[in-house]
């Protein structure tokens, strides 16, 4: 098993940090959510004009600020400056790394242009035991596995795909990811299935799911087996894990 999988399950994620304790995140959203025992965050990274890191999800500083600025076109020193709610900024990766070294950080490769920085952050400070990266493009979490041998990664959208058609045909798969961090559906399709994870994990992946903020469909997953569950409110799912003996910080 890889390091950074090695925890009982289901591990809680605390998506973009504790939403209860600040705007997803920042400091304060990490902060609160390690106080609470957890000690998986996902994070999302973007990079500066000036090539850092930020952890910060979208393209654009416009749902969190109001300001309509991409962060691709500013320098770290400015988005430092733009204000989020309750007095908090944008932190970047290495801060973050850094603030919170027992902490396993799930890390979102947003763009193209993160992948580079980001393995040259990971060579220059030891993190490959305690990272996992994934994205939304199969490229950019093979490049970075490439790079960096022995990096935990999740199935990207191609790699998934053949993931499903051998969980509904039979037909061998053979992952180079240790992880499938899924929504509970994509589209017409329930991907929330004990034959998915079964057969999943018969491959060599663990199953993480996406974001769940519902306590019902919580347990429905630690039911099924997942191996994980991503939420904006890791009490919820620290509670529900607590009733049935199954917390673990």
């Amino acid at each position: 098993m890889h390091p950074f999988l090695d925890h009982p399950a289901p591990i809680v994620f605390a998506h973009r940090g504790c939403h209860e304790s600040g705007p997803e995140n920042t400091f304060d959203a990490f902060q609160g959510a390690f106080d609470k025992g957890v000690r998986y965050m996902e994070t999302d990274v973007h990079l500066t004009l000036d090539s850092h890191l930020v952890a910060f999800h979208d393209r654009s500083l416009l749902r969190m600020t109001g300001a309509p600025h991409l962060i691709s076109d500013m320098t770290l020193a400015e988005v430092v400056a733009t204000p989020l709610e309750q007095g908090t900024r944008i932190p970047t990766l290495l801060e973050l790394l850094e603030a919170f070294p027992d902490a396993k950080f799930n890390i979102d490769l947003k763009s193209d242009d993160t992948v580079e920085p980001f393995i040259k952050l990971a060579k220059a400070n030891p993190m490959i035991d305690r990272v996992c990266v994934g994205s939304f493009s199969d490229a950019r979490t093979d490049a970075a596995k490439s790079a960096l041998p022995g990096l935990c990664t999740s199935l990207g959208p191609k790699a998934m795909r053949r993931a499903m058609v051998s969980v509904y045909t039979g037909i061998p798969f053979k992952p180079s990811a240790q992880c499938a961090q899924i929504p509970v559906r994509f589209g017409p399709l329930n991907l929330a299935t004990k034959r998915l994870i079964e057969t999943l994990s018969s491959r060599g992946l663990h199953i993480h799911y996406w974001t769940i903020n519902s306590t019902d469909i919580m347990g429905q997953l630690i039911d099924i087996g997942a191996h994980g569950v991503m939420t904006d409110y890791p009490s919820r799912l620290i509670e529900l894990l607590g009733a049935r003996s199954l917390w673990h910080e």
